[in-house]
């Protein structure tokens, strides 16, 4: 497949992050985590490094691994601890299981070479929340990943929300795409679709949409490998 196959697929007048909106110390979202999944072993964070390429800063994460041993499972958690700490419309929880959501491919192989922060469950991960790739259809922001980038899928995206509330705060911003993640609507599992948060009526909002929808009020969140 042509890395411009999809080069349609972009939408004009894209929007931006809320100006309310900043990346938090990297301690300030340890200790944020920490207390929202107070089961996993919280550590100390550590030196987080130069940041690599695309990167706009470093976000701290649970290992969903840490929490579950199927990425489902560890998903329903987090989106019950999302749902206690924020207003939400959360559609598809029932619909969330590996028939329906899986992770790709891609996120797989490349989420499994960043490490855990030694005596921890957490990980540091050095991520862009949806600008690099605003205004493109999920599919095209996918073939315009660099070598060293991938999707970041729900769980992840539902964590970074708890440590940046000021990333979803107002309906004319710029919503975030979960790139790394595949969702089949269908019973014939065709995961042509991607799980999406957004702002909507004061309330965080979470769904699933065609993964070739160019809309200028999203964007594909991904991560970058360091090394």
């Amino acid at each position: 497949m042509s890395q411009l196959a999809f080069a349609g697929e972009e939408a004009t007048n894209p929007r931006a992050y809320p100006a309310s909106y900043r990346a938090r110390p990297v301690g300030e979202q340890w200790a944020t985590v920490s207390a929202l999944f107070p089961q996993l072993r919280a550590g100390e964070p550590g030196p987080a490094g130069h940041l690599p390429d695309g990167a706009e800063a470093w976000f701290v994460v649970p290992d969903w691994r840490a929490l579950a041993p199927v990425y489902n499972t560890a998903l329903a958690q987090a989106m019950a601890v999302l749902a206690r700490v924020r207003e939400t419309s959360l559609s598809r929880l029932d619909r969330l299981g590996p028939d329906r959501l899986r992770q790709s491919e891609r996120t797989v192989a490349m989420a499994a070479r960043v490490p855990r922060v030694p005596g921890s469950d957490f990980l540091l991960v050095p991520a862009q929340f949806g600008a690099r790739h605003r205004g493109r259809s999920i599919r095209h922001s996918r073939e315009l990943f660099a070598s060293h980038e991938y999707g970041l899928g729900a769980f992840a995206l539902a964590c970074m929300v708890m440590t940046h509330p000021e990333r979803l705060v107002q309906a004319e911003q710029l919503y975030v795409d979960g790139a790394g993640d595949e969702y089949s609507a269908s019973d014939e599992e065709q995961y042509s679709e991607a799980p999406f948060f957004r702002f909507l009526d004061g309330r965080i909002g979470f769904g699933t949409s065609w993964i070739g929808y160019a809309d200028p009020f999203f964007g594909s969140a991904s991560a970058f490998v360091v090394g």
